[in-house]
């Protein structure tokens, strides 16, 4: 067999971002009917992916006692169970030959390599043995000559038997071991399975057509889980009958944790040192959802970061159990020490009886998002913890009783836009589990994808598989009403997230070979842009002459031997710069607020002048630098995101809207002159920028110093960072067509009085500033809408290669410690990023990492 082992592939120091993934299985494998990629494990050199199949089609045909209200069904269902196909399977991954993945066809190398098998029901028929595989470890029993592959499963309880524990030794054979249901007939599913203390722990998790809770509510262990026996670990609940399940495993600091499920006071989380075959000793940690209650109904997702345990929250039935009435909400983050003592890192502020917990993120419960009702799965990879979301926001167009937060939505932006613009689940990512940021908010691009269900970190990349139970035909709306139709995003998938097999990876080799040697003239290059995108293009191999102000020309020199010093308005100096220059990139300009007469004569003449030469003896391209303070409705929150295809022409009173007229006025110049010239053009529109250095930073961290409050607009604003913006624009400059608009802007929309209360956060986190009121600020719960309104839609850009990496978050810190000089300490994990992006290594003193074999064999 082929070993799946590191291969010198290029580990990602800055985080994983959406570009650096790609699609290896889509469509449930082939068959959309597979809705879940329930599990993921690596097991001697292959990944295997354990599905359950027809799980929406399902759901109708067994309802819970409260169904949830939809209508139309999501999917089309058939007027009898027998119709469904529902035999689990069981795929497997090969490797390529050499170890490493074989990009973009890595996906055609997933084979079926178990199908569950049909038993005698109990009515006299055959039914599917197992509806699914829900978990999956690597353990080594004592009869196991070498680790084996244990599989928990879904089963047909009702009708056929319990649940089923499969092992297999080769990855081609997957054989049923121990009793149905470790021995009691009512058990439904097997979820959770942790090797601990050399024995396999496993707790039961459903019961009948429930698959979360149960009223054994025990976890059973086994030294040697190919024969058994099988003995109970605790007491039923830990003594709590409210506690009707234990829901996920985790070991941690020479302890094994057990999350519960509890509908009535919220999870609970206990603790066992390692006792051999002795009795347990559990110890409680975490009671009554981490004191928020039933809100926090299930210990969801238990991961090992750092020196700390992640817990993610969840309430049953996608963030609103209806049975137990309790929801809709969101999900919250806690990480719990070995001492025991915790932390609430994404959450509602509260008091709990370990005294008052503020999030240490500032980030509201679903990181904003009214509808993230799991916190699904977490995992360790490459340095940073990534976190996925279940996301029901492409229930909006069918929901019959609409929670409040989804009504506002809908009457909003309407319930398709809602789906358009962010349904999907959300991927994130943190290297320090305080400082959160996105890699994807839409499930890939694909709002059916509403659950990041499994996470796993391979050493070639992190493998995300989805829930997508939307499959085969979906409710379309027609003109006649509603329409059963195929649905080609329909059926789980898994995606590969590397450096190595990223979109920007594909691009920058194109990049790559137009860039070196090519002969590029910069305008503005020493200015705050214009410096960071200088660097990045001599990073990048390409050849810069620069046009230097007078006065400028040793800060010039720094980036370029080949200085031609000159303004915008000496025609000499300007025709010297242009000829033999391959590519014009023109940044020089005056911003906002600058003298009317200056605006004209810089912006618009200067342009003019630069442009004529340019006709005279033609670059290939042409690439200017301009604003998104060209629209004309930009405040208009009815027509965001805004397109490249927007209306220009900046209305209303401020400095901006001459500013933006004068961008307007240099775009439709450029078009002429390169009709004119016979030259490509490319115009570049990016957000409001920031950064270290930015007037627009120190402005609010100044203020934030003091406590002083600029405004209180609810203006809603897309800031990029400086860093981002160069690296974006350094890749459009070849990867975008001729006669090109793209926008560049940040991950972050926030209002402007939400930029400056995440200010004030930073501040006080770092013992730099306090509040306007003297007191703690504290966070309100999120606007539903706050996600939804993106004033830029950033599609082309992302299809071009070019995406955001750093959020205001990381990049405010940043700002605010260099500001005040911060030498001691650690270094923001922003600057961490960027020197890791720049070298190719990231900052060994950042990382900690759990050792640990990623197979066995």
């Amino acid at each position: 067999m082929v070993d799946l082992k590191p291969t010198g592939a290029p580990r990602s120091p800055g985080g994983l971002t959406r570009p650096d993934f790609v699609r290896i299985a889509g469509q449930g494998f082939g068959d959309p009917t597979n809705s879940y990629v329930h599990c993921l494990a690596g097991y001697r050199g292959y990944v295997f992916a354990g599905t359950s199949r027809n799980s929406m089609a399902l759901l109708k045909l067994f309802p819970p006692p409260e169904p949830p209200a939809l209508d139309p069904w999501p999917v089309s269902v058939p007027g009898d169970v027998a119709d469904l196909d529902m035999h689990g399977q069981i795929w497997r991954l090969d490797s390529h030959r050499d170890g490493r993945p074989a990009g973009r066809t890595l996906g055609r190398r997933w084979r079926l390599v178990h199908t569950s098998p049909d038993i005698l029901g109990k009515d006299g028929s055959l039914v599917p043995r197992d509806l699914g595989y829900r978990g999956m470890t690597v353990f080594r029993g004592a009869s196991d000559s070498a680790p084996a592959l244990y599989v928990g499963s879904i089963s047909t309880v009702l009708r056929g038997c319990a649940a089923r524990l499969l092992r297999s030794t080769d990855g081609e054979t997957f054989d049923p071991v121990g009793e149905p249901g470790l021995g009691n007939p009512h058990v439904s599913t097997l979820r959770a399975m942790t090797g601990f203390d050399d024995q396999l722990w496993v707790p039961p998790a459903g019961q009948g057509i429930t698959l979360n809770s149960n009223s054994a509510s025990v976890i059973m262990r086994s030294d040697d889980p190919a024969v058994g026996p099988w003995r109970e670990a605790c007491e039923p609940g830990f003594g709590d009958a409210t506690n009707t399940g234990v829901f996920e495993l985790c070991v941690f600091a020479g302890h094994l944790y057990a999350g519960t499920f509890n509908a009535e006071h919220g999870y609970q989380v206990w603790k066992t040192p390692a006792t051999g075959p002795g009795e347990p000793r559990w110890t409680r940690v975490i009671a009554d959802g981490a004191g928020r209650g039933p809100h926090n109904e299930i210990a969801m997702s238990m991961c090992v970061f750092g020196d700390a345990l992640y817990v993610g929250s969840g309430i049953q039935n996608g963030g609103y159990d209806r049975v137990s009435r309790v929801g809709p909400a969101s999900s919250e983050l806690i990480r719990i020490h070995p001492d025991d003592r915790w932390d609430l890192i994404i959450g509602q502020p509260r008091q709990t009886r370990d005294g008052w917990k503020d999030p240490l993120s500032g980030i509201g419960p679903g990181f904003g998002n009214p509808f993230a009702g799991y916190f699904w799965r977490m995992v360790s990879h490459d340095g940073w913890l990534y976190l996925t979301t279940f996301d029901w926001t492409v229930f909006l167009p069918w929901a019959g009783k609409p929670s409040r937060a989804a009504q506002t939505v809908i009457e909003a932006v309407g319930a398709n836009e809602a789906v358009r613009r962010a349904g999907g689940f959300e991927l994130w990512r943190s290297r320090n589990g305080i400082d959160w940021f996105p890699v994807t908010t839409t499930g890939f691009g694909n709002p059916y994808n509403y659950g990041g269900r499994t996470l796993l970190s391979t050493p070639y990349g992190l493998l995300v598989g989805t829930a997508n139970p939307f499959a085969p035909e979906s409710p379309d709306l027609t003109a006649h009403g509603w329409r059963y139709r195929r649905n080609p995003d329909g059926g789980s998938e898994v995606w590969l997230g590397t450096p190595c097999s990223s979109t920007r990876t594909v691009h920058s080799r194109r990049i790559a070979r137009h860039a070196a040697g090519a002969d590029m003239l910069i305008t503005g290059a020493t200015g705050f842009l214009g410096s960071r995108l200088a660097d990045e293009l001599t990073r990048r191999g390409t050849r810069l002459r620069i046009l230097a102000q007078p006065g400028t020309e040793d800060a010039a020199r720094r980036s370029s031997t080949d200085v031609v010093v000159g303004a915008l308005d000496d025609r000499a100096a300007v025709q010297r710069a242009v000829r033999g220059s391959e590519i014009v990139l023109h940044l020089a300009g005056v911003l906002p607020g600058a003298d009317p007469g200056d605006l004209h004569k810089i912006n618009i003449e200067g342009t003019d002048l630069l442009l004529s030469a340019c006709r005279d003896d033609p670059p290939r391209r042409f690439v200017l630098m301009s604003s998104t303070a060209v629209y004309a409705d930009t405040l208009d929150r009815s027509r965001w995101p805004l397109t490249e295809a927007a209306a220009l022409g900046p209305t209303g009173p401020g400095p901006a809207v001459a500013y933006g007229w004068s961008k307007v006025a240099a775009e439709r110049l450029l078009q002429r002159r390169a009709a004119e010239g016979g030259f490509e053009w490319l115009v570049l529109r990016p957000a409001t920028c920031y950064g270290s250095g930015s007037n627009s930073a120190e402005k609010l961290i100044k203020a934030a110093q003091i406590g002083a409050v600029l405004d209180r607009s609810s203006r809603v604003l897309q800031y990029l960072h400086v860093d981002d913006l160069a690296s974006m624009a350094a890749t459009l400059i070849w990867s975008a067509a001729d006669r090109d608009t793209v926008h560049l802007a940040g991950p972050d929309a926030l209002s402007w009085a939400a930029v400056q209360t995440l200010v004030r956060r930073v501040m006080k986190r770092h013992g730099m500033g306090r509040s306007a009121t003297g007191e703690d600020p504290v966070d309100r719960p999120p606007m539903p809408l706050a996600r939804f309104e993106f004033p830029y839609d950033l599609t082309h850009a992302f299809e071009l290669g070019a995406m955001p990496r750093i959020g205001l978050r990381e990049g405010l810190t940043e700002a605010a410690v260099e500001l005040r000089g911060a030498k001691a300490g650690p270094r923001s994990s922003a600057a961490i990023t960027r020197r890791g992006r720049r070298t190719g290594v990231g900052d060994a003193t950042t990382r900690r990492e759990v050792e640990r074999p990623w197979m066995s064999r």
